[in-house]
C-alpha cells in the first residue's frame, strides 16, 4: 500500500476547493493506495470553511496557516514548512508527497491510468507536471500562460524548503531526485482555474504585484491569451468544473 500525504492550501475558493478535495480523495480508491490530506486555512471564508467541515474526517486534517501567503512579499515556503510539519505529524509513514492546491486537478480520466503505476514506479522519485490554465471557458486554456512543476516527491521525514529559491518540492531533496536521474514527467496535465475569470485575474494581479512579484507568469494574467481548445488530442474528458454546477 502506497501512502500519498497530500497539501492542499485552502483560502478564498470554495467551489475549486471542493472538486479538488473531492478527487483527492477518490484517489485513495485507486489501486494500492491510501490518501492523507492536509489542509492548511488561510482566512477561509465563510463557504470555504463549509466545505472544510464536509470533508474533514480521519484522513483529511485541517490546521490554520501561521500567517498569509502573500502580503508585503511572499509567505509560500514559510507556510509549506509548516504545512509539511503538520502532515507529517497527522500521518507518520508517508512515501509520497503530493503538492496540491485549492483551484487545480489532474484530468480525471488520464490521472486514473496513470497514478497507480507512477507512485509505484521504483525508478522514479520526482514527478513533473504541465500546468494548463483554463481561460473563460471549460475547454479552453490559454498557452501564453506556461508552467511546469514538481507535484509529487517520495518523502523523506524533516526535509523543508530552504526558502533560497521559489519551488514546489524541497529544494534539496529535489535537486537531489534530478541529479540521480530519478525525475520523470507525468503525461496528465493539471487544469487550473485560479485564473478563469477576468475577475480572478485581476484579483490575482493584485495580489502579488502588492507583494513585489513582477514577472513574465505574472504579467501573463493581464495580457492578450492565446487560447487553445483542450483536450488537445480529441480525447473525451472529465469536465469536473461544468459537472459541479450541474449537480
Amino acid at each position: 500500500m502506497i501512502n500519498l500525504g497530500c497539501l492542499v492550501r485552502a483560502h478564498r475558493r470554495a467551489k475549486t476547493l471542493d472538486i479538488a478535495l473531492s478527487e483527492l480523495e477518490r484517489y485513495g480508491t485507486l489501486s494500492d493506495i491510501k490518501v492523507w490530506i492536509c489542509i492548511q486555512a488561510d482566512r477561509p471564508l465563510p463557504e470555504v470553511s463549509a466545505i472544510l467541515a464536509k470533508h474533514v474526517g480521519p484522513q483529511c486534517h485541517v490546521c490554520e496557516a501561521p500567517g498569509p501567503a502573500l502580503a508585503d512579499k511572499e509567505y509560500f515556503l514559510k507556510n509549506l514548512n509548516a504545512h509539511l510539519s503538520e502532515l507529517e505529524q497527522f500521518h507518520q509513514d508517508l512515501d509520497w508527497i503530493y503538492l496540491a492546491d485549492d483551484d487545480r486537478w489532474f484530468e480525471p480520466k488520464r490521472i486514473t491510468l496513470e497514478l497507480p503505476s507512477a507512485l509505484s514506479d521504483p525508478d522514479v522519485a520526482l514527478w513533473d507536471a504541465r500546468s494548463l490554465f483554463m481561460w473563460d471557458k471549460p475547454n479552453e486554456f490559454n498557452v501564453a500562460r506556461h508552467h511546469i512543476s514538481p507535484v509529487f516527491w517520495r518523502h523523506v521525514p524533516k526535509f523543508r524548503w530552504s526558502g533560497k529559491r521559489m519551488i514546489q518540492a524541497p529544494d534539496a531533496l529535489h535537486d537531489h531526485y534530478v541529479l540521480t536521474n530519478r525525475h520523470s514527467h507525468l503525461k496528465t496535465p493539471l487544469l487550473d482555474y485560479g485564473s478563469f475569470t477576468i475577475a480572478d485575474r485581476a484579483e490575482l494581479f493584485a495580489y502579488f504585484t502588492a507583494a513585489g512579484k513582477t514577472d513574465s507568469y505574472i504579467q501573463s494574467l493581464i495580457e492578450p491569451p492565446v487560447l487553445s481548445n483542450y483536450p488537445e488530442d480529441g480525447n473525451s474528458w472529465t469536465d469536473l468544473w461544468s459537472e459541479y454546477d450541474s449537480i
